[in-house]
């Protein structure tokens, strides 16, 4: 099958996707291999990827695809071949679902693979130990909390590790999150693109962000902020920068 989807059914009404998710949990076991050039799984509580599990869009390109219309509460992983596509909830806001009973865990040894696109959506608690192969692709990560870098245990968002952070290298990756994205430590990437949604950047905890890439995109679409003091600095390296709609802080 070009596009193989799981735990939901989908129908398509004017510029969206929409999909019925019908699943509470979903689990890719253990060793599973699951290949096709388009892999999307959703549920509305927790979605498991167990160790040794393969999800790997290859193939025929997939054919650029509407906007994917979701319940808020709704995991969703999503590899393919083809480009990025965005994700809106119910309640007509792009990003992360705010229910803190849609989580999302990739387990040490699971991987997830693309050469065009992929995207990871969860509004509660992530555990992504797991690895990418994201070289080139489009990665977007949707979350109401993510956190780079030495992040410390307890955060109940999307971190994104030291392993995660070398396995971006190369991408054009896209942050999608309802807080500011929070940075710990010394944190270095060199990307294709990089576009952040988000109220800003956090860098309070002495966060040092270094960014190169083409092009990087700021913005906020829900709008305000109240920036956050701190001994943390952020220098972005781009032959093209945009300041988009909001307020970034």
């Amino acid at each position: 099958a070009q596009s193989i989807l799981l735990g939901a059914t989908r129908s398509t009404a004017g510029d969206l996707t929409n999909l019925d998710v019908t699943a509470q949990n979903l689990v890719v076991a253990q060793n599973a291999d699951l290949s096709a050039p388009e892999l999307i799984l959703a549920a509305s509580g927790a979605l498991q990827i167990e160790s040794g599990a393969q999800i790997d869009a290859t193939g025929a390109i997939v054919a650029a695809e509407p906007a994917f219309s979701a319940p808020v509460g709704t995991t969703l992983v999503r590899a393919s071949t083809g480009p990025q596509v965005p994700l809106v909830y119910a309640t007509g806001t792009s990003g992360a679902a705010s229910s803190s009973a849609a989580s999302l865990t990739v387990a040490q040894g699971a991987t997830v693979g693309a050469s065009g696109s992929m995207s990871f959506d969860a509004g509660g608690a992530v555990d992504f130990s797991g690895s990418l192969s994201a070289a080139n692709a489009a990665v977007r990560i949707g979350g109401n909390d993510i956190a780079l870098g030495a992040v410390p245990a307890g955060f109940s968002g999307f971190v994104i590790g030291s392993a995660l952070l070398a396995n971006l290298a190369g991408s054009q990756l896209t942050l999608d999150a309802t807080a500011p994205v929070a940075i710990y430590g010394p944190v270095g990437l060199t990307l294709k693109t990089l576009d952040i949604a988000a109220p800003g950047l956090d860098v309070s905890q002495a966060g040092v962000l270094n960014v190169m890439a083409g092009s990087i995109t700021l913005g906020n679409p829900a709008g305000s902020v109240t920036p956050v003091a701190g001994t943390g600095s952020v220098s972005l390296d781009a032959a093209h920068i945009m300041l988009a709609n909001g307020t970034f802080a």
